[in-house]
């Protein structure tokens, strides 16, 4: 396979961020957090590997750990401190994998990932394009 040289990038490595969160969401629907997980296991990794991408994963880091002992609701915000801390953490390992380079790739988790994922990669990059791949189409 000959190399790809990429425009954006300084190499071929992807940095994978697994967020197994689910305190954002309003209704909690049980598996949400389960996807990062699922799709490791069914092979995402040796995928890319195959592709020719370089691959740094440090496995799926486990937040319930963050949760706050208090955390009432906000309006229509649930978890509030939760979801912040979070977003917070996300944020950091996005701007880190960012700052080195590296395409980002974070898997989650429920769209509450979405703030931390935007604001690492712009904190990294102020002047970054963002396109966004939703988990499902609205029409």
């Amino acid at each position: 396979m000959p190399e790809q040289v990429y425009k954006f990038l300084k190499g071929n490595t992807v940095g994978i961020i697994g967020v197994p969160f689910s305190g954002g969401q309003v209704r909690p629907r049980e598996g949400v957090e389960e996807g990062p997980i699922r799709l490791v296991e069914f092979g995402l990794i040796d995928q890319l590997k195959s592709m020719g991408w370089t691959v740094e994963f440090e496995g799926h880091r486990d937040y319930a750990a963050l949760r706050p002992t208090s955390d009432p609701d906000s309006g229509k915000l649930k978890r509030p401190r939760y979801v912040s801390v979070v977003t917070k953490a996300v944020s950091e390992q996005v701007e880190a994998h960012a700052r080195r380079g590296n395409m980002v790739l974070t898997l989650g988790g429920d769209h509450s990932i979405a703030i931390g994922t935007v604001s690492g990669i712009f904190a990294a990059h102020p002047d970054a394009c963002l396109i966004w791949v939703d988990a499902h189409a609205v029409s």
